[in-house]
């Protein structure tokens, strides 16, 4: 399960994301929508509030650059900061993963830490040109937390340009190290729903 850390579940009271990943830990699945707000924050700020109430400040908004997006598939993804680090090793497994699960077609979800925009695009370059989106059906993105974009490069174009614009891509998602945070299961089937700046994820295990 990829989203809240065991150490967020010590605070009280729990926020709404924190309430989930437990009913998930448990077998209940609920269907997560998008939050209303989230934390922007430094990372210094993020560090020095830890343990404490999350501080909601600014409006979600998730983005659909290709329009509207529906894209249901097995979920599979992480942070790729870390992720990228794995391609073309002996640890990576993707091309049998993907293949086994060909059928029901593959929605990656990404959670950028800190990649600059370039660093971004040439990551998913790499990911494209190793094989590892051979049966994507849509890419998922989450809120950047040590954002940085070159002068003539934004994330969104960053993304645009490796990944093309036709295929469903959702971006500024609730996923990753910018909380609140959905919580996802990696192999899940799984169904993000996004338009007019909301979204939505329901997931069953099969």
């Amino acid at each position: 399960m990829y989203g809240t850390n065991a150490g967020s579940l010590g605070r009280v009271p729990l926020h709404k994301c924190l309430q989930d990943a437990l009913k998930i830990i448990k077998g209940d699945i609920p269907v997560q929508d998008s939050f209303k707000k989230y934390e922007k924050i430094s990372f210094e700020e993020l560090i020095a509030n830890e343990g404490n109430d999350f501080i909601l400040n600014t409006d979600v908004e998730w983005l659909t650059p290709n329009g509207d997006a529906n894209i249901e598939g097995r979920l599979i993804g992480g942070c790729i900061d870390c992720l990228k680090y794995m391609i073309g090793t002996k640890f990576d497994y993707t091309k049998e993963f993907i293949e086994k699960y060909k059928d029901d077609g593959i929605v990656w979800y990404f959670d950028n830490y800190a990649l600059k925009s370039d660093d971004l695009y040439y990551t998913l370059w790499q990911m494209k040109e190793a094989g590892w989106f051979k049966y994507a059906k849509g890419f998922v993105f989450g809120r950047t937390l040590i954002a940085s974009e070159t002068a003539d490069l934004s994330y969104a174009e960053a993304v645009r340009r490796a990944l093309g614009e036709e295929i469903p891509i959702i971006m500024e998602a609730d996923i990753g190290h910018v909380r609140p945070t959905l919580n996802l299961i990696n192999g899940a089937i799984g169904c993000f729903e996004s338009s007019n700046g909301k979204g939505s994820l329901s997931m069953k295990l099969l």
